[in-house]
């Protein structure tokens, strides 16, 4: 049966279910820490792999990762696949600045610090 949440006290909420009062406590995790030790190997002139650890909380629920690629005014971003900790990027361009930022994302769908 559907619960309707009927209020919220700090991290209690409420629900009324079938007239019934049931009470549950919730954990309400922050944003996404910032994924640690980020490096990037070449592989070829044009492909590198960025590899990155997870956040010290682990136990924050990432789904999956950003990563953002930087050349001059153009951004790009790939998604991992679930919570993979390494992205390959090819078809880069032999001779031009890339720069790379990764950001977590929850199950929620928030970002949390690149």
């Amino acid at each position: 049966s559907f619960v309707t949440i009927n209020q919220l006290n700090n991290k209690e909420i409420v629900c009324l279910s079938g007239g019934n009062t049931k009470a549950c406590t919730i954990m309400i995790l922050g944003l996404p820490s910032v994924p640690l030790n980020t490096s990037v190997t070449a592989i070829d002139p044009n492909t590198v792999v960025v590899s990155w650890s997870p956040p010290l909380n682990s136990s924050q629920c990432i789904d999956h990762y950003v990563v953002s690629i930087v050349n001059g005014n153009t951004i790009s971003n790939k998604n991992t696949s679930n919570s993979s900790t390494t992205l390959v990027i090819n078809q880069l361009i032999q001779g031009m600045n890339y720069s790379f930022s990764v950001t977590g994302v929850d199950k929620a769908g928030r970002t949390g610090g690149e």
